[in-house]
């Protein structure tokens, strides 16, 4: 309804401050969603609703928060002068299935990191990385992006788009999501049929990011182009 906009004030809706503009519409498609007005959402230029999170099937529920492990809270405690210790290998399992059940989908190297400094090793010597990644269940599904390995928690299918979570950028960079979960945050924008420059231009600014470089680009590209063949 024409009422809803009557309420933006006028230099916001002539854009004159872009920055500003986006900021107030993003409280209207909040308070907006809250009450149900989902067409009145749709009709909003330029602004995208909160990243759909597609249905997957698996023993975790979707969150939209990416959270560290926790190893305390599990009950777990790393012990690096048993790190090398063949008795120890059933620790290490149970560690590192914590990490895939909290922050999967994930990189392999994410997860060796996670655990390695779990120990207080600053580093993930070959060795160190030997022997995590021989610990890891087979059960958990694998895929490959960009040489790097993704493993899913159980019940997760590698095929489908993995809902994209916020977090610090102190705990997670955009360059460790996985392109799966990448391709969530650009869905919605597919969804406005925003250009493709546009959309990346989006995700850049979700992380706060100035100019993309070439691999951020080359990242935010592949994620674009699942989503646009993901969105109906």
């Amino acid at each position: 309804p024409e009422e809803w906009f009557t309420k933006v004030p006028t230099y916001l809706r002539q854009g004159t401050n872009p920055v500003e503009k986006n900021k107030y519409l993003e409280s209207i498609c909040e308070l907006l969603s809250r009450i149900g007005a989902e067409n009145v959402i749709k009709d909003l230029p330029h602004m995208a609703p909160k990243p759909l999170t597609p249905s997957t099937h698996g023993t975790r529920a979707p969150t939209d928060q990416y959270t560290v492990t926790d190893f305390a809270a599990t009950g777990l405690q790393p012990d690096a002068s048993r790190f090398y210790d063949h008795r120890y290998r059933p620790t290490l399992r149970q560690m590192i299935l914590a990490v895939i059940n909290t922050e999967g989908p994930l990189y392999e190297d994410v997860l060796v990191d996670r655990i390695a400094r779990a120990h207080g090793f600053q580093r993930s010597g070959s060795n160190i990385y030997e022997i995590i990644v021989g610990v890891i269940d087979q059960k958990f599904t694998r895929s490959k992006e960009d040489g790097r390995v993704v493993i899913w928690p159980q019940g997760m299918r590698s095929e489908m788009l993995s809902p994209f979570r916020n977090g610090s950028l102190n705990d997670r960079s955009h360059a460790d999501i996985p392109i799966a979960e990448l391709a969530s945050l650009a869905l919605p924008f597919v969804g406005l049929r925003m250009t493709g420059e546009d959309i990346l231009r989006r995700m850049a600014d979700h992380f706060h990011m100035g100019r993309l470089r070439e691999a951020t680009r080359s990242r935010f590209e592949m994620a674009l182009k699942i989503a646009q063949q993901s969105h109906p």
